[in-house]
């Protein structure tokens, strides 16, 4: 199966979701031994259509 009508990046559709989930994705993230975690990178811009919607 091939996605033809509007390709999105896995980083960009993560961003999405964080933002549906009012998450802030450009958050950096502490793990419990102190390891900064990124969810998605600090520059990926969710799809705003799918927010407004």
């Amino acid at each position: 199966m091939e996605v033809v009508d509007q390709p999105v990046a896995v980083n960009r559709l993560m961003a999405t979701v964080c933002g549906a989930l009012g998450i802030d994705h450009t958050r950096q993230n502490m793990s419990n031994i102190g390891r900064p975690i990124r969810l998605v990178e600090p520059d990926v811009e969710p799809i705003r259509s799918l927010l407004l919607s």
